[in-house]
């Protein structure tokens, strides 16, 4: 009997657990089912098992492209680049309106991309004050400012190997983007109150429904 690498429980319990395990089941997930979680497992198994099968190539590339839907040509266009963006490794903008599917598009970029395997960690630079981003994007050491009683990595070192998704970044303030520029620039940064620089290897992927020529005559992105 052909046993599938990856299988839909209906329940979680022990025994049925360890029957999938032991007969080459690679991944399991149990409901309710929701595409965020079950996609990236998908191509996790995927790429542990089949990475350079034509058909596994074949089903990542449906399964990036799925949630997208919409008929006018300009749509399409753009829908059809996402794969060949996606196997370059460079640093991506991606500009719209609010709801257009910003982040849909960065999932979609990562999930095509080499780095399918690794982390996509989300930000949502509007929705943290400002005197944390800096905190929240390069973490900080012991000590490193009034209740820091440890050391807690930033989310550039949570998307080591995979991509980093900064949504709304027109609202990131000035102070960390330059400090996000060098990161883009060297791939390093220093965590707070760090006497060495760090490495991450880390794809940048950036949204916003901002105007970002007009931002940037005005000081306002970097």
């Amino acid at each position: 009997m052909d046993v599938p690498i990856f299988a839909v429980l209906e329940s979680n319990a022990p025994e049925e657990v360890m029957w999938m395990l032991q007969n080459g089941v690679e991944d399991f997930i149990t409901p309710p089912l929701k595409p965020v979680d079950i996609l990236p497992r998908l191509w996790r198994t995927l790429e542990r098992t089949r990475p350079d099968d034509p058909l596994t190539q074949a089903w990542k590339a449906k399964l990036g492209l799925q949630q997208f839907v919409g008929e006018s040509q300009a749509f399409l266009a753009a829908i059809k680049i996402i794969p060949l963006i996606a196997r370059s490794d460079a640093n991506v903008l991606i500009t719209g309106e609010t709801g257009t599917g910003k982040e849909l598009c960065a999932r979609a970029v990562h999930y095509l991309s080499g780095r399918s395997s690794q982390p996509f960690v989300p930000l949502n630079c509007g929705a943290i004050p400002l005197e944390l981003v800096e905190n929240e994007l390069f973490g900080h050491q012991r000590g490193a400012f009034t209740g820091a009683s440890g050391t807690q990595p930033g989310l550039i070192h949570e998307a080591t190997g995979g991509t980093l998704f900064l949504d709304e970044i027109d609202s990131m303030p000035l102070f960390a983007q330059v400090k996000l520029l060098r990161f883009l620039q060297d791939r390093e940064y220093r965590p707070l109150g760090a006497a060495k620089m760090l490495h991450a290897d880390v794809r940048v992927v950036a949204a916003t429904n901002a105007d970002v020529e007009e931002d940037g005559k005005a000081g306002r992105l970097r």
